[in-house]
């Protein structure tokens, strides 16, 4: 089981479930049965990130800037801004799970472009 999409806890639950239903554990048992609790655990932890991005965005809804009690103008631009940065953060964002590949430099330094021109043009939407 060298697939990346795979954790070990996959592939303990995998030879756990086989030897509670009386299955032989044998290496494509085990891949089929780890690729399967792989994709579950996948989708509940997308689901999970969804959901906290939903909640996060329906505190941010429920209590607008204006009913707090900062006058300060500032203020209240880094309140939108900070509310804009949270709904931008993709589900897969949220929890960073998942086994992290290598980037080389040019990958990071790609992203980091990417991530500053991302935050600029947010930020120059809050004006």
């Amino acid at each position: 089981m060298d697939d990346s999409n795979i954790w070990s806890v996959d592939t303990l639950a995998a030879r756990n479930l086989l030897a509670h239903l009386n299955l032989e554990a044998s290496p494509e048992a085990l891949e089929l049965v780890g690729r399967h609790l792989a994709a579950h655990r996948q989708n509940s932890m997308g689901w999970a990130a969804e959901r906290a991005r939903s909640v996060l965005g329906r505190v941010l809804d429920a209590n607008p800037p204006e009913h707090l009690a900062h006058d300060n103008e500032d203020w209240l631009r880094g309140y939108h801004y900070a509310g804009q940065q949270v709904l931008t953060i993709q589900p897969d964002e949220l929890l960073s799970l998942g086994p992290k590949r290598k980037q080389s430099k040019g990958q990071i330094l790609r992203g980091m472009v990417r991530q500053a021109r991302k935050s600029e043009a947010l930020r120059l939407q809050a004006r």
